[in-house]
């Protein structure tokens, strides 16, 4: 799933309504992109590409964000 922080919120909020277990949720990888300062919709879709690439890459380390509900 790829949206905002508030957007995956929300999803999960409702996901937890509905039944489905947190650990089941904290499995889930949303990519809302590296803190690159993006603006515009071009710079968003390479921040949360670059985001995919750098955890396909196993590179967890401090250009990662942790968007866990």
């Amino acid at each position: 799933m790829i949206g905002s922080q508030r957007k995956k919120a929300m999803v999960f909020n409702q996901l937890l309504k509905e039944g489905i277990p947190k650990e089941r949720l904290d499995e889930i990888h949303a990519p809302i992109g590296l803190d690159i300062r993006a603006e515009t919709p071009a710079e968003i879709s390479v921040s949360i590409v670059a985001e995919m690439i750098h955890v396909k890459r196993g590179r967890l380390g401090p250009g990662r964000k942790d968007w866990r509900v």
